[in-house]
């Protein structure tokens, strides 16, 4: 078991990607390939401007989290439709199906989590509570992204706490057991389940 650590990533480090589809560009936060070189999990935020396909992630579950403008309708073509209306508004779909993107009155900003099937899961739950929200770690790789300033506070270890500021990415390794008290505007929880963070393999 590898020592528990907290890393804290800014913008500097994030890579822009071209799309698929080839009509936008994705901003990549982190990601973690396989030896082919081939992501099995990937935290990115992209901007869409026009309605369109989404690209086909055939094999990826993929979690969608609308982080600014007006709102943006998922029509899927197997899920029925994710309609996206408020700050933070989650969408749950197969990467692989047909999902076709409407703008409700101009362009938005979401955040994705992207996690290869069988390979493992991502648990994604949001915080918008500045008087303070008791997060639960129960996996050993787990990513917050601060959407807005957030505070966390680690209960039972001196109570320490950590700043986050607006755009910033923490990794948690190894923390599986331990709680935060999260206090945020809007901050993006990500425990990737299933996954070894030593060898980078599927745990199931």
């Amino acid at each position: 078991m590898e020592t528990p650590n907290i890393e804290i990533f800014g913008p500097e480090i994030y890579v822009l990607e071209p799309w698929r589809n080839g009509m936008g560009t994705t901003t990549e936060l982190v990601r973690s390939d396989d030896i082919d070189g081939n992501f099995v999990w990937r935290l990115s935020i992209a901007g869409v401007s026009n309605d369109g396909l989404f690209s086909n992630f055939d094999g990826y579950e993929r979690t969608l989290v609308l982080l600014d403008g007006v709102g943006m309708k998922l029509e899927h073509s197997k899920s029925g439709v994710s309609d996206l209306r408020q700050r933070f508004d989650v969408a749950w779909f197969e990467g692989g199906e047909s999902t076709m993107a409407r703008l409700v009155n101009g362009p938005i900003t979401d955040f994705n989590v992207m996690t290869r099937r069988n390979n493992c899961r991502a648990n994604v739950e949001i915080i918008t509570t500045d008087a303070g929200e008791l997060l639960c770690l129960r996996s050993d790789l787990v990513f917050i992204y601060a959407a807005e300033e957030s505070t966390l506070t680690e209960r039972g270890y001196n109570d320490v706490r950590h700043v986050l500021s607006e755009q910033f990415l923490m990794k948690l390794i190894n923390m599986s057991g331990r709680n935060f008290l999260v206090a945020s505007k809007g901050c993006i929880v990500i425990q990737l389940e299933g996954y070894c963070v030593t060898d980078r393999r599927a745990c199931n």
